[in-house]
């Protein structure tokens, strides 16, 4: 990869321009031209300078979720300038585009219609391979390895009558398919080993480089590395009111990572040693009702204090929440659109209850994400309980915020521990299914790889350790499974 820059040195003061919400238009310093949709989201991104001149075309679904990229550029530029016998003007130039498609559907990549890739949270399989990645403790996947001769076994190649202890899949040593390193913005190091392998990068974000782009795709907003800077402001601006919307983690990109550009729902900061659970919930702006509903929850879960996590390394995080509440037209679009938005709405009538008869609901979460509350429960416990279930709290208690029936006399507003390990566990829940892959994998096929925790590794600490496993693993080494 090489990064493409037209001028290092910004000559003037308009170099840069943006719109009127704030979004990025035009770098001349790189010869960038942006336009955007209806979510703010990136449309087309045109690269006009010395080296190129190409676009990038984004399609998104209607929850702003990436699923086309088209790419365009010129190959070739034709000159005639001589005059014919028939004194045709002269041709300027014949242009010959050329097109690049990449889908994306679920976890697989399509390139020009062909099956690429097909990601899973640790890795990637491509070219019948499992590809896994090693990451340090910022979540950059700094190493890809593979097995040189493990491959998927096809469906079909071998009999179902056929013995079990005939079937052996030989390993051989582990080859390092890709090395990253990074500045602490998160741009690339030149110059290490094929860096064109796979584009999911710093923080596990896809990196694009065609034309020179060069911007991290956080999903709510993309990220130029080589300036540290959001191309947009944040859509949870008004809660930062201190920082610049444009600024990445606080300027402090070694100890903060911001998993999606938008507000975070787990905030891990390391060096207080404190998890911050984020969200977002929107109320009708004309239903006043519906802002004390989300005012009341807010504040009751913003309050709850002294609760601990403990990680599966046995570190132990302090638990705390910050929620906020904004109004919106459509609180359910609103919502929709913003990876961790919920809606809240105070309403005459929820339901009728499904475990008491004749009884009627005094609340619901439906798809952990909208939540309804019968008006008369606004300022009680009621919409704090259905926050929690949008958070991720799925067991009723005994007692505290969480018991199923209103009219439980030890309905409080505390929680259980089994509340808190639930809402951690629903934030990196992905994470978990990662690890239960792997641990399948491992069991099949003695694949012996563990990702690393590199929470508390320093980065010299990090190297030595890369450096030994591939020393350990140039010895042939094969290794087989009986079924």
């Amino acid at each position: 990869m090489e990064l493409i820059v037209k001028n290092s040195v910004m000559t003037n003061k308009d170099d840069y321009e943006y719109n009127a919400n704030g979004a990025l238009t035009k770098d001349t310093d790189r010869g960038r031209q942006i336009s955007y949709n209806l979510l703010n989201l990136p449309k087309t991104v045109g690269i006009y300078n010395d080296l190129v001149n190409g676009s990038t075309y984004y399609h998104y679904s209607a929850d702003g979720v990436k699923r086309k990229v088209v790419y365009q550029w010129i190959e070739e530029t034709v000159r005639k300038p001589e005059i014919n016998d028939k004194g045709t003007p002269p041709v300027i130039g014949v242009v010959n585009y050329v097109t690049k498609t990449t889908d994306y559907v679920g976890n697989k990549i399509y390139e020009d219609g062909a099956l690429s890739m097909i990601l899973f949270g640790n890795g990637y399989i491509k070219g019948g391979k499992y590809h896994f990645y090693i990451r340090d403790h910022l979540g950059n996947n700094r190493v890809v390895v593979r097995d040189s001769t493990l491959a998927i076994p096809i469906p079909g190649q071998i009999p179902i009558t056929q013995p079990r202890d005939n079937v052996n899949f030989p390993l051989n040593k582990i080859v390092v398919v890709q090395r990253t390193d990074y500045y602490p913005s998160g741009l690339p190091f030149p110059g290490r080993d094929n860096p064109e392998e796979q584009r999911f990068k710093y923080n596990g974000k896809e990196f694009d480089t065609m034309h020179g782009v060069n911007m991290y795709d956080y999903g709510a907003r993309f990220y130029d590395a080589a300036i540290m800077r959001w191309c947009v402001t944040d859509p949870s601006a008004e809660t930062y009111f201190h920082q610049t919307p444009y600024m990445y983690c606080g300027n402090n990109p070694m100890k903060f990572i911001d998993p999606d550009g938008c507000d975070k729902r787990l905030a891990w900061d390391y060096g207080a040693g404190t998890v911050t659970v984020h969200a977002t919930f929107y109320y009708n702006r004309w239903n006043d009702d519906s802002r004390i509903a989300a005012e009341t929850g807010r504040d009751d879960i913003n309050n709850l204090k002294g609760y601990t996590y403990t990680d599966k390394t046995g570190k132990t995080w302090e638990v705390q929440f910050k929620l906020t509440t904004k109004d919106a037209f459509y609180p359910k679009i609103a919502a929709n659109r913003d990876p961790e938005g919920n809606s809240i709405a105070a309403v005459e009538y929820v339901g009728k209850s499904k475990t008491v008869e004749n009884a009627e609901k005094a609340g619901e979460c439906e798809y952990k994400k909208h939540i309804k509350v019968k008006n008369v429960y606004k300022e009680g416990t009621t919409p704090g309980h259905e926050m929690l279930h949008a958070l991720g709290v799925i067991t009723h208690t005994s007692s505290g915020f969480m018991t199923q029936y209103l009219t439980n006399p030890n309905r409080n507003r505390y929680l259980v521990q089994q509340n808190i390990k639930e809402i951690l566990q629903s934030g990196i829940e992905l994470q978990e299914m990662v690890n239960r892959i792997i641990n399948l994998l491992d069991s099949i096929f003695k694949v012996n790889y563990t990702p690393p925790n590199m929470r508390d590794r320093s980065s010299d600490a990090y190297n030595q350790m890369i450096d030994e496993m591939i020393e350990r693993n140039k010895k042939p080494d094969v290794q087989t499974k009986d079924f």
